[in-house]
């Protein structure tokens, strides 16, 4: 090992689900992310099937079926030399690395051994799923299957292509992910635990952002905590990427949540999601204060050649609680509302509590998305449970005269 190398006394991690990578200390023992070659396509492999003795030819023939080599021993024993090298003394890494992903020779065969010391996701995975079929008690599994849903970051090497050697093990990991998703939203939605549902679907709208059973839940938890305008954007923009995507309309159950929501809206019930409705209509009044600062923001940003552009306002209120923890929401919520404003839209303080902002020729069917998004960086960081609430009115024409 050359000098400077360092001792590599901490744990290592390897994260298989989505791409692949191998960290230590949170950071890639990569440089400049080059693990792409044929060598690493067999560490690849055989990090999948460790402690499993696997021979050139069956290397050869499992990552390389459509290449015929002549001598796949040599062409392995090459690649392994390399890979060797790369664990113990590479220029790749600062670390040896060795002792903890060791390969080892065994009659012309090659195994690759992991340490216990090594974190890998789906050997973690795979434990959680086995706790899981064992534990009765219902609370402990919630906990084991929400740890092991958060290990699922997308398909198993997701940056490996349509290499057919993994879709067998894609497909099982995929399966299981689906199996456990589901059983905790049922789970869940028996307790009437909404809330929870609510932040279940959004981290699997993270990895699987179509999945069907996620959707409908999600669905379902909307209309329970009657946020009946915000269930019937989300149904109607994942409707259009089922359609667009997909080529398929949504499932039945869906639909008829969906007809169920349009009938409550229209018998004119107010919502949690609009608990003031002619108090926010004071909002867009073409006499009201907060009007008239957007329709002077709104001056600067039209162009000498676009005479109308169209608009949409959303409000987000915020529930009141300790001073302080209030304040920490606010400037989260804020920076949450940043990062979906583009420099043309503007967004600002209606009341201590509640946040306007308008957003300038952006399509309907991105509200849902926008929404998501807010919600999602704010929960993350702001983790503390807060009442607040989304609503973005359909969008409108503005003239330069100032006229709608």
């Amino acid at each position: 090992m050359s000098e400077n190398k360092l001792n590599f006394t901490g744990i290592l991690e390897i994260k298989m689900f989505g791409n692949f990578d191998i960290l230590y200390d949170n950071k890639s023992i990569f440089k400049n992310g080059k693990h792409v070659n044929r060598t690493f396509e067999i560490l690849r492999y055989m990090i999948v099937n460790n402690d499993k003795e696997l021979s050139p030819e069956l290397i050869c023939e499992s990552i390389w079926p459509d290449k015929e080599y002549q001598d796949p021993r040599n062409t392995v024993t090459t690649y392994i030399f390399r890979l060797n090298k790369f664990l113990k003394d590479g220029s790749a890494t600062t670390y040896d690395i060795s002792k903890f992903l060791k390969i080892i020779c065994q009659k012309g065969s090659y195994k690759l051994i992991i340490s216990d010391r090594c974190l890998l996701d789906i050997k973690r995975f795979h434990n959680l799923y086995e706790q899981i079929e064992n534990e009765e008690n219902e609370d402990n599994k919630i906990d084991l299957m929400l740890e092991a849903i958060s290990l699922y970051r997308g398909e198993l090497l997701g940056d490996t292509g349509f290499d057919t050697w993994i879709t067998p093990f894609k497909n099982y990991y995929r399966r299981i992910y689906s199996e456990l998703s589901r059983n905790v939203l049922e789970i869940c939605m028996n307790r009437n635990k909404y809330k929870d549902i609510l932040k279940i679907c959004r981290d699997i709208f993270e990895v699987y952002r179509l999945d069907e059973y996620a959707n409908l839940y999600y669905l379902k938890s909307l209309y329970e905590l009657n946020y009946i305008d915000e269930a019937i954007t989300h149904y109607e923009y994942i409707s259009s990427r089922y359609i667009s995507e997909l080529g398929v309309q949504p499932s039945r159950e869906m639909r008829e949540i969906y007809q169920k929501m349009k009938d409550k809206r229209n018998s004119n019930v107010l919502t949690d999601n609009s608990p003031d409705q002619s108090g926010y209509d004071k909002l867009f009044e073409e006499d009201s204060s907060i009007w008239k600062v957007f329709k002077d923001a709104f001056a600067e940003y039209i162009d000498k050649n676009a005479e109308v552009k169209t608009y949409s306002i959303g409000h987000i209120t915020l529930g009141t609680g300790d001073e302080k923890d209030f304040e920490d929401a606010v400037r989260a919520l804020g920076d949450a509302i940043k990062t979906v404003l583009r420099k043309e839209d503007c967004c600002t303080f209606f009341k201590p509590n509640i946040f306007v902002f308008v957003l300038n020729d952006f399509p309907e069917n991105y509200y849902a998305h926008i929404r998501d998004r807010i919600i999602n960086v704010f929960t993350r960081n702001y983790p503390k449970e807060i009442e607040f609430s989304i609503k973005i009115n359909p969008s409108s024409s503005y003239t330069r005269n100032g006229g709608r």
